[in-house]
């Protein structure tokens, strides 16, 4: 069984997906992943304006939904060492030639460091403006290999979408 952290903006893309029932239905009753969330994700979700409508409905609900349906009770904890490890992968991240400030990229690097200490095996979404960019890969790469820790397979939703529909 593969464990997986889908990051915040895959729930969007699920969501808005004309697939979404058959695509939530295979991922809750998957035998061949679990899914699981964290804080920060849970989070950013929330954090979808309440008036923010898709269709006749609620954005943030369905979200938040999606999230809880998803998740179950696989919740990662953001502990120390989760924030060590995100420390660690901004600092080589601008070691690297990285750009962005840490308030726009440390939530990315948190995501990624809780999948990396709990040894989940893949990391999905769709950012390639922060969490996927060549740089930020280099960084995990570089600091999973000196800290002894698993490196996620990173992927983009695309890919992983066609899984399951």
């Amino acid at each position: 069984m593969r464990r997986v952290l889908l990051d915040t903006n895959v729930y969007g893309e699920i969501a808005i997906d004309p697939a979404v029932a058959r695509i939530r239905e295979r991922f809750v009753g998957s035998q061949k992943f679990v899914f699981y969330g964290n804080e920060i994700i849970r989070k950013e979700l929330r954090d979808t304006p309440k008036a923010k409508r898709f269709g006749d409905s609620n954005l943030r609900i369905i979200l938040l939904s999606l999230y809880d349906d998803v998740t179950k009770d696989h919740i990662l904890e953001v502990n120390s060492e989760v924030m060590e490890l995100a420390e660690n992968f901004y600092e080589a991240y601008k070691e690297v030639g990285g750009l962005k400030p840490k308030s726009e990229i440390i939530s990315d690097f948190l995501i990624v460091s809780a999948a990396a200490v709990h040894n989940l095996d893949v990391v999905v979404s769709s950012d390639e403006k922060t969490m996927l960019t060549e740089n930020a890969l280099k960084a995990y790469r570089l600091i999973t290999a000196v800290k002894k820790k698993k490196m996620p397979d990173m992927i983009l939703y695309d890919k992983f979408r066609r899984w399951f529909v």
